[in-house]
């Protein structure tokens, strides 16, 4: 049986249906793509939050309430239509210390969030002093003896602490010299100094500080006082103890080990930190932390003795 053409007015009423349903498609479609919601009866704008350098099977929670755990191969969180408004966030895994952060999402943007979670123990390993005791023949009685000597490992361990404090800050100097900052940013008077790319992370009257000489643009998160302000100098930490020495964190230019009267703690740099937001890593008085050549970490208690320091 033949189909019937619909008629003018059946046509009519489809096309002019579909252009209504188009016009009210494109606004909803591009609003949707470009951050906007639709819940409640109302058009809510949305934004979302990363965290990056979250170990695996750590979990997010927002608001105190849980969002997600990371599988074995993921490193970082990524959240999307949140409302636009103030949160707090926080990072948890069995073993370590939290990381806890609170953030303002913004319309339309991602907020970048670095993580950072401390072993709640770390791997230690003692340096002996001597290897296993050896036989050897005495020159003068001819009598076999016992002699036990220093490991090469503690010889070169022991010559890492032996050297002058200001070594380090001797050595950046050159550095910063080329730059023309050393000067600029008092960087003379500093009593430590680290130097990643153009991020200068320095010591100065137990107050931990950070200068930016590179783009604004490129300037890293703890350097944006905001979403449109960028401090190239800031002030992070300020210290009610003596920091005696500062060194990075292995892997991380954000985050700080530094030697403290009671021990050694790392800090990741944000502005404003306080003494709460320490995190132990070695807890025992006058301790002292240095990094050999080749990356390893060596830790100095007050007894004298070498301990290497194993850092996810």
């Amino acid at each position: 049986m033949p189909i019937k053409p619909l008629s003018v007015k059946s046509r009519n009423i489809f096309f002019y249906l579909s252009i209504v349903i188009f016009l009210i498609a494109v606004p909803v479609l591009v609003l949707y793509t470009t951050g906007y919601r639709f819940g409640e009866g109302i058009i809510s704008k949305t934004g979302g939050i990363s965290v990056y350098l979250s170990p695996s099977g750590s979990s997010l929670y927002i608001n105190g309430k849980f969002n997600d755990t990371l599988g074995f191969l993921s490193r970082s969180f990524f959240v999307q239509d949140l409302k636009v408004g103030s949160y707090s966030i926080e990072v948890k895994k069995e073993g370590y210390y939290s990381w806890k952060k609170n953030i303002v999402v913004y319309p339309k943007i991602v907020t970048e969030n670095y993580s950072f979670l401390s072993p709640e123990k770390f791997v230690l390993k003692e340096i002996t002093q001597f290897s296993k005791p050896k036989d050897i023949v005495s020159t003068t009685t001819k009598e076999t003896i016992k002699i036990a000597t220093s490991t090469t490992e503690y010889l070169e361990v022991k010559a890492l602490f032996e050297k002058k404090k200001l070594t380090k800050a001797e050595e950046k100097k050159e550095i910063l010299a080329m730059e023309n900052i050393y000067e600029k940013f008092s960087i003379d008077k500093a009593d430590d100094i680290l130097v990643s790319g153009k991020s200068i992370v320095y010591l100065k009257e137990n107050v931990v500080l950070a200068s930016w000489i590179g783009n604004v643009s490129d300037a890293p998160y703890f350097f944006h006082v905001s979403t449109s302000t960028v401090a190239t100098t800031t002030a992070i930490f300020r210290s009610d103890e003596k920091i005696s020495n500062i060194e990075f964190y292995p892997g991380r230019t954000d985050v700080v080990l530094m030697e403290m009267p009671s021990g050694i703690f790392a800090l990741q740099l944000n502005v404003g930190s306080k003494m709460e937001d320490l995190r132990p890593v070695f807890i025992d008085p006058q301790s002292k932390i240095r990094i050999s050549s080749n990356g390893e970490y060596f830790i100095k208690n007050k007894e004298g003795r070498f301990y290497s320091l194993e850092l996810p």
